[in-house]
């Protein structure tokens, strides 16, 4: 019995231990003058469906990212769409209907064309959490900036550590954060790739944001020089959140 007990603990500190959470990041363009109708989609359909994944354990989380600055016609997309799971797997999507049973297949048509009308798909990213922070587990904050990094070959270790070990205590001490990610993109490898890694930076209010972007100019530390080498930070920005979907009580 002693030894069953052991090997059980063992079998789930293994597990533990070896744990990996995805982030599947859809970025969506919503077509000029659909915004409002994409918005009651998301809300009215989508949100209902991936709260029931939630709710039975295929995914974690889905958020919406409305992205701020801009004019439509300028962007690449307006939304980014996140899907969080722990086991690729096991992302069983029970469908509208499972959610809707009194829609008729007529109406699934009808609804997918308008779906399929109001926004265009413009890419789907596939990363894992290096690491992340957050002051509070209570809700996810209000802002989020993605800064979108490429990482030459060979280099990702060493950049790797830069960002988890040498600039984490200098986030989870920034008054203005309210938290921080590292993903690492996977799936998709070479060097024309746009970005490779996405560093996520949290924001409770805009008041924090602006006041994080407004600081004084100072001279690089070589921690920072250090870090510039290892990486080229092509793009930054910033979505405020329009859905959170958690698992309900």
């Amino acid at each position: 019995m002693k030894n069953i007990t052991l090997l059980l603990i063992t079998v789930l500190c293994f597990n533990l231990a070896n744990s990996q959470e995805y982030v599947e990041l859809s970025f969506i363009k919503s077509s000029p003058t659909q915004s409002v109708e994409y918005d009651k989609i998301l809300n009215e359909k989508w949100s209902k469906l991936h709260q029931k994944r939630v709710n039975d354990g295929h995914i974690n989380g889905w958020d919406v990212w409305k992205i701020v600055g801009g004019t439509n016609e300028d962007m690449h997309h307006t939304y980014v769409i996140a899907t969080l799971f722990e086991d690729p797997g096991n992302r069983k999507n029970p469908g509208l209907k499972a959610i809707f049973p009194e829609m008729t297949d007529g109406d699934l048509e009808l609804f997918n064309e308008k779906n399929l009308n109001s926004r265009t798909i413009k890419l789907d990213a596939y990363t894992i959490v290096v690491d992340k922070y957050f002051k509070s587990t209570d809700s996810l904050p209000n802002l989020m900036t993605l800064n979108y990094m490429k990482v030459a070959p060979g280099m990702e270790k060493a950049y790797e550590d830069m960002e988890t070990i040498t600039f984490k205590s200098s986030h989870e001490n920034n008054p203005n954060l309210a938290g921080w990610g590292l993903l690492k993109r996977i799936g998709k490898h070479g060097s024309d790739l746009y970005w490779n890694y996405m560093t996520l930076d949290f924001y409770a209010n805009g008041a924090d944001w602006h006041n994080q972007r407004n600081q004084p100019t100072t001279v690089p530390s070589k921690a920072y020089k250090k870090i510039l080498a290892l990486r080229e930070h092509v793009n930054s920005e910033t979505g405020w959140k329009m859905i959170s979907l958690r698992k309900e009580e």
